[in-house]
Order: structure tokens, then sequence, then C-alpha cells
């Protein structure tokens, strides 16, 4: 078919092998329809029905505004200008080329679902809530995301991945990398990094691995058996943390929840918060000296064969990690003898005068002074006013002043 001009309105069966839309407008309102090519260099191609492009896909000019669910393979390289299509799936192929940004930093697809498939790179600004991405071949995936995102899978057989997300990302599938650097960004503070168990993981298979994370990072198992949840980064995982890390291992027999780096010394996390933040393994704060012995937490090593890790294997910055513990408290027995401190002495005596000095009695204060040296005539005078008082009591009935207990001196702090 070929539309030149004029309106052409599609709302039954419509399946030809090659549609040429050049100056006239074309509206799919049909359940769906599919098409083998479809040439678009002028007019436009719109309607709010389904439409499957299966061979060729090829947009030189014109305008496509066609507003439900599209499946789309383009024979080369194909160049993204804009499919808005809220509340639908976007699927985009590209077996034999790119899927490339046609229209600078503008949004390429706003959609409920994106799926791509490419075998030569993808490059894209998305408005989707639940994206699939596949490169088979070459080149890197570089995805900006505007929106709470949940990541189903992500499969690179190229190099680099570069995925940033204005929003929440939740990974409830499997995300591979290529050969090259990862970077997995969420930016905003409120925007968390979840891998929930189904099972669910986020790993690379060489190169810098480095995730930046507003908000906080939640790795959780599922409930089903296996229903694991892993970062894993090889040879490291480069974490950067505004918030907490929570690990929880699930209900699901074997399931657990870990972040492991195949190098023994490489994982490595920031926390960028001021306040600090933690590292919680089933809502318990993590140990490096008592990691544990279960399946989730912190580990290192093959995942075939992995390690708990220890200090010796970590990089903390600005999070709290427990301290050496505290120190006994002091024992509340007083011991047989008591020592003053803090005591004022007026003079130290000598040999000579020690035997004639008196000490008098502490008085009911902080401090303990002891009485200025006395003269041998003072010593003397005292003697006598002693024998006298012994007399007095001794005639009385009255107890020996040498009998009667003297206060207890008060311990100085």
């Amino acid at each position: 078919m070929n539309v030149p001009s004029g309106t052409v309105n599609v709302s039954g069966a419509y399946n030809p092998a090659t549609t040429t839309v050049n100056g006239g407008t074309l509206d799919f309102n049909a359940a769906a329809s599919s098409i083998g090519t479809l040439n678009l260099s002028s007019g436009a191609v719109g309607g709010s029905g389904d439409l499957t492009v299966t061979t060729d896909f090829n947009q030189t000019g014109g305008s496509f505004t066609t507003a439900g669910n599209l499946d789309l393979t383009r024979a080369g390289d194909f160049s993204v200008g804009v499919f808005n299509n809220p509340g639908k799936t976007v699927t985009l192929r590209a077996p034999a080329g790119a899927i490339l940004d046609g229209n600078g930093a503008a949004t390429n697809v706003t959609a409920d679902t994106l799926m791509l498939d490419a075998a030569n790179g993808i490059a894209l600004d998305t408005a989707v809530a639940n994206l699939s991405a596949t490169n088979t071949a070459a080149g890197g995936i570089t995805l900006t995301n505007n929106g709470v995102l949940n990541l189903a899978s992500l499969s690179q057989g190229g190099t680099d991945v570069t995925l940033t997300n204005a929003g929440t990302l939740t990974v409830t599938g499997s995300m591979n990398t290529g050969t090259g650097a990862t970077s997995i960004t969420t930016t905003g503070s409120s925007s968390d990094l979840v891998v929930s168990g189904g099972p669910a993981e986020l790993r690379n298979v060489s190169g810098a691995f480095n995730i930046s994370v507003g908000g906080s990072v939640f790795v959780t198992g599922g409930s089903a058996p296996g229903a694991s949840a892993l970062i894993f980064g090889d040879p490291d995982v480069n974490l950067t943390v505004g918030g907490n890390i929570n690990l929880t291992s699930g209900s699901g027999a074997g399931a657990y929840a870990r972040i492991q780096a195949a190098s023994p010394t490489s994982i490595i996390i920031s926390f960028t918060n001021p306040g600090g933040g933690q590292i919680l393994v089933d809502n318990i704060l993590f140990d490096p000296a008592a990691p544990g012995s279960g399946a989730s937490g912190l580990f290192v090593g093959s995942l075939s064969t992995p390690v708990a890790a220890t200090a010796a294997n970590l990089q903390v910055s600005g999070g709290a990690l427990p301290s050496s513990p505290p120190p006994p408290p002091a024992s509340t027995v007083e011991p047989a003898v008591q020592t003053v401190t803090n005591t004022s002495i007026q003079e130290v005596p000598t040999a000579d005068t020690a035997a004639s000095q008196t000490i008098s009695t502490p008085p009911p204060t902080d401090t303990l002074v002891t009485a200025a040296t006395a003269t041998t005539e003072e010593s003397a005078s005292d003697g006598e006013k002693k024998d006298d008082k012994t007399q007095k009591q001794a005639a009385t009935g009255q107890p020996s002043a040498s009998k009667t207990a003297k206060p207890k001196p008060q311990l100085c702090n």
C-alpha cells in the first residue's frame, strides 16, 4: 500500500508485506496490525491501535504517533526519534545493528514497558516503568531513565554499561554486563537500589563495577526455594551510598542476600551521608570482626566458593561499623584499702619531728588536710592536757578517747 496523500484509516485486519507513507496519513485503529516493512518519509502514521513491523521500520521523515502497543524491527541501525505510548509496551529491535538516540537530549520513549534488542549497542533517553535490554555482539549500553524503574533483565555481550535512573531502581531479574566498565546510578536522596530475589542478580563479567545510590541499598531474598538476591563484582564492587545497606535473607529454602567481590580485598563502600550509613544483615549491624556463618552478608571469592568478608576484605568510609567493645564497668565492691587523692600536705615531717607531730582528724569535706607541724613545747602541753582528760574520764567512767571511732576519710574524686 502507498499513501501519498489523504487519510487511510485501518480498522480491520491489515497484514501487507510493505506499506509506504510519503505525504498522506495512515491511522492504525484496529486491535492489532502486522506488516513486513513500513516506509515513512513524509506525512504521518497515527491511530490508537497496536502495530507490529516484522522486517523493517524505516522512518526517514514524517511523524509517527501511533499510541498503542508497538513492536518495531529495523533492518540496520535503528535511529529512534519519539515514541510516546504511556501505559503501553514498546519493543524496539535492531538484530543487525544498534539502537541509537535520534533526538539528542529529549526523551526517546515514554511507555509502561520497554524491551530493547540490538546487536551493536543501545543508547536512549527513556521514561518507562519496566525495562529489558539485550545487546548481543558489540558496543555499549547507555540508558538514562526518568521515574521509578523495574529492571527485569539486562544482558550485555559488548562492552560498557551505563544505567542512570532518576528514581528508585529495582532489579527483579538478571543483569549480566559485558567486558567493559559498568556504572549504575540512582539520582536523588530518596532514590534507592533494590535487588529483590526471584532470583535476582546485578553483576559484571569484568572491568570496573561502580554503583552510586542516592538513597539506600536493599538486597532481599525471596520466598521461593533458591530465591536469592546478589550484587557481584568481578574483580571488585565499588558502592557509593547515601543511606544504608540492608541485606535480608528471605524465607525460601536456600534463599540469601549477598554483596560479593571476586577479589579478596575489593569491596569498597563509601557512605556520603554526613551522619554515616550502616550495613545491616537481617536487621543486625554487620560486624567485620564476627561476620557470622550464614549465607547472607558480605562475601569475597568465586560464586562457587564464597568466603565471608572480614575487615581485611573491606574498605569502608563514612559508615558506622561496630568498634571494639567497651571495657567492663568498674567493680562496685570497695577495696580493702582506700586511697585518698588530692590531699594537701602542708609540711613533710622530718625524722626528728615525726614522733612529736599530731595529725588532725579529717574534716567532713572532699579534701583531707594535715595539721601544721607542732613545736616540742606544744606537744608537751598537749600531752598534759591528754593526761588530765584521761583522769577525768577514769573518774566519771566515760570511755577513753582512744577507743572512740574516728570518721573515715572521704574518697576524693
